[in-house]
């Protein structure tokens, strides 16, 4: 019997390669958008320290001084919003990515589950096969020991 092959290996590589090649894109959002995140949290704890420490030093200070400090406050609490934003955005960006990786995981699946089954069936097909070469040997043998001896052979003696 032929060695097994299975007629949509190439299909289950390239999409194996799709897979590998969507996860990865998804995977470099997904750490964009971690770190994206983990900057807007040290932002808005900047922030949140600097306000502290004005409000420790609020006396003493002049207004000019005061309006100043708010300033960097206002900037300060608007660049951790922004960054906010973006690492929202790329959470939803990434989160698009992860469906079509998803999708080419489920297809590579489906492939290997075909595969396997293939397998399966060419290993029944083998096995069956050398079964009944193995019964049609032993039917011979069988056979051949049942038989009578002809009586026209006549065994000689020693």
């Amino acid at each position: 019997m032929r060695p097994f092959r299975f007629r949509l290996q190439r299909v289950l590589q390239v999409r194996a390669l799709e897979e590998q090649v969507a996860r990865a894109r998804w995977l470099h959002l997904e750490r964009e958008a971690a770190v994206a995140e983990e900057r807007a949290v040290d932002r808005f704890r900047a922030r949140d320290t600097a306000q502290r420490e004005l409000r420790a030093t609020l006396v003493g200070l002049d207004p000019a001084g005061v309006l100043w400090r708010h300033g960097v406050l206002d900037r300060m609490t608007g660049a951790a919003v922004r960054q906010r934003e973006r690492a929202v955005t790329l959470r939803d960006r990434a989160e698009q990515r992860r469906s079509p990786w998803e999708d080419r995981r489920r297809e590579v699946r489906a492939l290997e589950r075909l595969r396997a089954r293939a397998l399966e069936a060419h290993r029944d097909a083998l096995l069956r096969e050398e079964t009944r070469a193995l019964d049609e040997l032993n039917n011979a043998r069988a056979h051949t020991r049942a038989r009578p001896l002809r009586p026209d052979v006549v065994s000689r003696p020693s």
